[in-house]
């Protein structure tokens, strides 16, 4: 049976107005744009040991402005009674893998944009006792605050698994300019109380990237 849980963590500035007698009027909030511009991912680079180029690809879903889609070819972290290099196996505890993909999205002015759901699923293999997690994190280069989402599965189990997250409050790029996306994604597999004659591995599947426009 899967145990899969999902919890949501957002490092979020928070902004204060200091009063001194009468209160401002509140400014207005810039307008969602259901359309938003023309825009092109450039600069696009791969780093870990979960994905390198030629087995990775991040690219704008279907052709369209507002999904960046990212496919993983051979990220898989595997642990317990793992195959080596030498044609052996041996037993390993805990493996650990990593992705780390930065983009520049280029738009013209007027526009600002937010990630919004972020749809990360993946299959596992995992033996009894064997538990793994996959930990996704977004963020714009040169700015503190960052969403994580996190999904733990257990085993036994063998299949895929869903990791589908809404943002409970966007962080938005800066108005009109070039923004610098980083998009981390971590797996670990722990067989440590597996049986020494098991493997248990997971794998980072299609992950999806969605993202909304407004006018500034």
């Amino acid at each position: 049976m899967t145990d899969l849980s999902t919890r949501i963590g957002a490092a979020l500035a928070a902004g204060g107005l200091a009063l001194g007698g009468a209160t401002a009027p509140a400014a207005a909030a810039p307008a969602p744009a259901t359309d938003g511009p023309d825009v092109k991912l450039t600069n696009v680079v791969l780093n870990g040991s979960g994905c390198h180029k030629g087995d990775t690809s991040v690219l704008l879903g279907n052709g369209v402005n507002s999904v960046v889609d990212v496919v993983y070819g051979a990220f898989t972290a595997e642990a317990g009674l793992v195959p080596q290099d030498d044609g052996t196996t041996g037993w390993v505890d805990v493996a650990r893998k990593s992705c780390q993909i930065n983009l520049t999205l280029n738009h013209r002015a007027g526009f600002s944009f937010a990630l919004t759901p972020v749809t990360a699923p993946g299959s596992a293999a995992l033996a009894a006792h064997a538990k793994a997690r996959q930990t996704v994190v977004t963020y714009f280069s040169g700015t503190p605050q960052q969403n994580e989402f996190v999904a733990d599965v257990r085993g036994p189990m063998s299949g895929g698994y869903d990791h589908t997250e809404p943002l409970p409050a966007p962080l938005w790029s800066a108005c009109g300019a070039a923004a610098q996306i980083n998009l981390n994604t971590r797996v670990e597999v722990d067989a440590t109380e597996s049986a020494r004659d098991t493997r248990s591995d997971m794998a980072p599947g299609h992950h999806r990237y969605h993202f909304q426009w407004r006018t500034c």
